[in-house]
């Protein structure tokens, strides 16, 4: 009867080990990357839109984020929020264009890289593809700067 009970157990602690390093990690890139600086400054206060680019490419700082960003280009701002598996420590943003300083485009082998610039705190941001040059053409419109 206690062998029986010795399989589940030691299921139930490996999914339990697996979701806390998981957490632990997410915490980590979040503090180390800047998403948790962010998140005190741009948080979004609706956060229940629907994403037009769905498990993009995004880099904070120093750390790169590889099909795990979900990301709306819209009038006010740009909507960025993390997959479900980096969702803990990394809350939705909402970064409005005023607060972009400012984007450079870099042509690369197989595509562009796009450096977003925020005023504060002075973090940049990559995106590729699709959804860099959305960014780009909106910020270009609706930056008072550039008109």
């Amino acid at each position: 009867m206690a062998a029986a009970l010795i399989m589940p157990m030691i299921i139930v602690g490996l999914v339990f080990v697996i979701l806390c390093v998981n957490l632990g990690i997410s915490a980590l890139l979040a503090q180390v990357g800047g998403w948790r600086a962010l998140s005190r400054i741009y948080q979004d206060p609706n956060p229940s839109w629907k994403p037009q680019f769905v498990r993009q490419y995004i880099s904070v700082g120093t750390v790169g984020y590889n099909r795990a960003l979900n990301a709306l280009v819209g009038p006010d701002g740009l909507h960025l929020k993390m997959s479900f598996t980096l969702r803990f420590r990394h809350l939705p943003l909402l970064i409005p264009w005023s607060e972009i300083a400012s984007i450079t485009a870099k042509k690369m082998l197989f595509g562009s890289l796009y450096d977003v610039v925020l005023r504060q705190p002075g973090t940049k941001l990559g995106f590729n593809g699709a959804l860099g040059e959305a960014i780009l053409k909106e910020w270009q419109e609706h930056s008072p700067a550039l008109t």
